[in-house]
């Protein structure tokens, strides 16, 4: 009964005017980030956080705003990547791309939610045996798990996260009391506050990415046909969506995977182990909706270890966990028994929310499609007088408008000379959590190591660390391989 009950004041939460409004915004609000060239899921995220507080949202919604302009913001938005028509044929082949994005999305974002709920309940049976010693080994696993993400750049990934784990000590010592890296800036006592990192690393640092574009003179109008309905061509696609959704559910839980590199990973896969047909513009559907499929399935795997661990799968979901965090709720065990209905809420409103991005994806279309015609630099005076008002309304503080901007620009350098800034966001919201439970640990096993790795728990973690550290290396040489085969065959 108390399951059943728990389902209830969830449908409750999810359904109240309030928080529909919140589920139109975010659906309307995801899918103009989705559309503006340039702009991702996280920044859209990242603005909205300071904002909601602003409003003083409650919790459930802020989350239902910020989890359904994540998913939105990713739903049908490779289909067109890329793609110019021409002539009528062309067009005719558009609308057909992007009536498979669609339904891709769909169906990744429903087999995201089977998957949450399935994982939750698993990881709540094993969640329960935790302590220090695990949930150190856990962030480790964590960090090296930002290796898959790494592609050509591992050692400035690395460089990211050192950065990421050094903000983190900024502040007065927990356990000790003494002053580190303060400068003896008061301001500086509690740390760097979250939403000024957040800010600052992705709203303010995109929009000196904006300004530094060069202008272009705005493509031409591209006259969208009618979505078309072809049966045959979605039952062609219907193993290639499976594959990528499972693939990308996975590929969002492991911490620092996010929706590009399931996408990524997806379309790598489906290319390489599944390129059967002879005929290319089946082999481009399949394709497209394998990146469709996996990134919008990757959102709900992300939220899986935020939810049931408290460890973040995307930086998008380490936003999120900031969410929980100003509203003094500490995800983990203990949030499936104090805020269960909290829950039930977001998995409810997800399912309503891609339902209703289905639905309302032909006008969304079409209401949006002119927006790709704007300058990126037209985006960034809106972009900086919101950032200004979320952050001052938060701190009050000129100190924290000028620590946001410093990032920014921080944020901005990084980038350009491609030191991502996700693996820096999760070492920030990750690297207290390392630091505490591993003094824990030590102060409970009087500073013998070996607690660090004698529970079964601890060694698995462990071992799953090596096989991620090792994992891109292994993948690049089997995929490598299977080329090279590919080439050999008459």
């Amino acid at each position: 009964m108390e399951f059943w009950s728990e389902i209830g004041h969830g449908w409750q939460l999810a359904f109240s005017t309030p928080n529909l409004v919140m589920i139109v915004i975010g659906v309307l609000l995801g899918s103009l980030v989705g559309t503006i060239s340039g702009l991702r899921a996280i920044h859209g995220v990242a603005l909205l956080l300071p904002l909601s507080h602003t409003f003083s949202l409650p919790i459930e919604s802020t989350l239902i705003l910020l989890l359904t302009t994540y998913y939105s913001a990713e739903f049908g938005r490779q289909g067109t990547a890329g793609y110019h028509a021409d002539n009528q044929s062309e067009k005719k082949q558009l609308a057909m791309i992007q009536t498979l994005a669609g339904i891709g999305s769909f169906c990744g974002g429903l087999t995201a939610i089977v998957g949450m709920i399935i994982s939750i309940i698993l990881i709540r049976q094993v969640v329960i045996n935790f302590g220090p010693a695990e949930y150190f080994a856990l962030v480790i696993f964590a960090f090296a798990s930002l290796s898959i993400r790494a592609g050509q750049y591992p050692i400035r990934t690395f460089i990211s996260l050192i950065i990421g784990i050094m903000m983190a000590t900024i502040g007065i010592d927990s356990t000790t009391g003494t002053m580190r890296f303060t400068m003896g800036i008061p301001q500086f006592f509690d740390g760097i506050e979250f939403t000024t990192v957040v800010v600052g690393l992705f709203v303010i640092s995109k929009l000196f990415e904006l300004l530094a574009q060069p202008r272009q003179e705005p493509s031409p109008f591209l006259k969208i046909e009618p979505l078309r309905v072809n049966k045959i061509s979605i039952l062609a696609c219907r193993w290639a969506m499976l594959r990528s959704a499972v693939i990308g559910f996975i590929i969002g839980i492991l911490p620092g995977g996010g929706a590009i590199l399931a996408s990524r990973v997806g379309l790598q896969i489906e290319q390489t182990c599944f390129a059967s047909d002879q005929d290319k513009l089946r082999g481009r559907l399949k394709a497209i909706v394998a990146e469709e499929t996996a990134n919008s399935s990757a959102v709900g795997g992300a939220m899986v270890p935020l939810l049931a661990l408290g460890i973040p799968g995307s930086g998008t979901a380490a936003i999120m966990l900031g969410a929980l965090l100003l509203h003094n709720i500490t995800p983990g065990p203990g949030l499936f028994t104090q805020y269960a209905p909290l829950i039930w809420a977001l998995l409810l409103s997800m399912a309503f929310g891609n339902l209703l991005l289905l639905c309302l994806y032909w006008p969304i279309t079409r209401l949006f499609s002119r927006v790709k015609e704007i300058p990126g630099w037209v985006f960034g005076p809106v972009l900086l007088v919101l950032s200004f008002i979320g952050v001052f309304s938060i701190n009050e503080s000129s100190l924290s408008l000028l620590i946001m901007l410093f990032l920014g620009i921080c944020g901005y350098l990084l980038e350009r000379y491609h030191y991502p800034l996700p693996p820096l966001l999760l070492g920030f919201v990750l690297g207290s959590l390392m630091e505490n439970t591993l003094r824990r640990a030590l102060a409970i096993s009087g500073g013998d190591l070996s607690i660090l790795h004698t529970s079964p728990i601890c060694r698995t973690l462990w071992i799953l660390t090596l096989i991620v550290v090792l994992l891109p290396s292994l993948l690049s040489r089997v995929f490598r391989n299977h080329r090279f085969g590919n080439k050999q065959r008459p």
